[in-house]
């Protein structure tokens, strides 16, 4: 199955370079001369935990992204990521446009398409931390080595395919109790999105996933993820947008000791009230990925002060009933350059 779909994918990059023949008045700067853009971006938090008692302040992520276009309808994007572990290759792939006018491609190291915050950078996020149910079940975010093909339906409505196969690398999580994947991860995604009315828009998706535990083959580890999400944009006027998104995720693993079940959920509400003030809550439940039940809740309060699109400050207070705990989280977040990523 897996050689087929390699095969497939061979295919498709071939027919992308014969069909670019056809589209060489698209206007895409391509050349020795086309320089690509180049954008940095910092990601600075400070973080107080009564649960851990411990004060931490520096900068968490300085991210490089360059991109360009290397050839009509082919475009190439690389996001270097600078932390206190190292320097690491977060993202770095070529995407095929147009297929056959139908298709689109995209192969390389990726985030995978799954769920809907999955595929943004954490600085786009309308908050400071990762919600409890994204750590667990997806180790904060899954990046990989891979290829996905997207297509878009001939509906009245805009619905997109997303479906991909990736080579995941074992070993990395996001802490204790989380879900750490290995060998190929198969993920589909259908996503719809329409206009309720004329200043408001709604997206509604579906995910799904198929991997192995880390410890496979030692211990069989079967993993099924499925997801669902939920986005609804309104403008009631002019720069004021209210901003409604919830994801819940289910999981499956089946083990040598025998299988359970796990589900998570997070909701987020913000309102914009100009080009400089956001004001949002956010609601999070997860249960842990781990044979050892375990759950966790969240509340969280939002200020966020805009000086740009790409820069802005914000402060984050949550509180976990579950701990009796208090969390503040103070985020500054500079952009220099084009900012190449999808935006919320």
């Amino acid at each position: 199955m897996k050689n087929k779909l390699l095969f497939l994918l061979l295919l498709c990059l071939f027919a992308s370079f014969v069909r670019a023949d056809d589209t060489q008045n698209s206007g895409a700067k391509v050349g020795p001369i086309a320089l690509p853009d180049i954008s940095l971006i910092g990601n600075i938090i400070g973080d107080y935990n009564q649960d851990t008692n411990h004060v931490t302040f520096g900068m968490d992520e300085l991210e490089m992204v360059i991109a360009g276009y290397i050839y009509p309808q082919i475009k190439a994007d690389a996001v270097l990521s600078m932390h206190q572990n190292g320097l690491e290759i977060e993202e770095a792939y070529a995407d095929f446009l147009s297929l056959f006018d139908t298709f689109s491609l995209r192969a390389g190291k990726m985030k995978v398409e799954f769920g809907k915050i999955n595929k943004l950078h954490s600085h786009v996020w309308p908050y400071a931390d990762v919600p409890l149910v994204i750590n667990n079940f997806l180790a904060g975010s899954l990046s990989e080595n891979g290829a996905s093909i997207g297509i878009v339906l001939p509906l009245p409505i805009f619905v997109k395919s997303e479906t991909g196969l990736y080579n995941v690398e074992p070993g990395v999580d996001g802490g204790p109790g989380t879900l750490s994947l290995s060998r190929e991860l198969y993920s589909e995604r259908l996503s719809a999105s329409f206009d309720p009315t004329d200043s408001s828009e709604l997206e509604l998706a579906t995910s799904g996933a198929i991997s192995k535990g880390s410890d496979y083959p030692v211990s069989r580890d079967d993993v099924r993820l499925a997801g669902a999400d939920l986005t609804l944009k309104v403008w009631p006027v002019n720069y004021s947008r209210f901003l409604l998104q919830s994801e819940a995720m289910y999981m499956k693993r089946e083990q040598a000791g025998g299988a359970f079940e796990r589900w998570g959920a997070y909701t987020y509400a913000g309102y914009t009230f100009n080009k400089f003030v956001d004001l949002g809550t956010r609601y999070d439940w997860s249960e842990n990925a781990i044979a050892q039940m375990d759950k966790e809740s969240k509340i969280s309060g939002i200020f966020t002060y805009r000086m740009s699109e790409a820069t802005f400050a914000r402060f984050q207070y949550t509180y976990s009933p579950e701990k009796k705990s208090n969390e503040v989280l103070l985020q500054f977040v500079y952009g220099l350059g084009p900012h190449t990523h999808p935006l919320q």
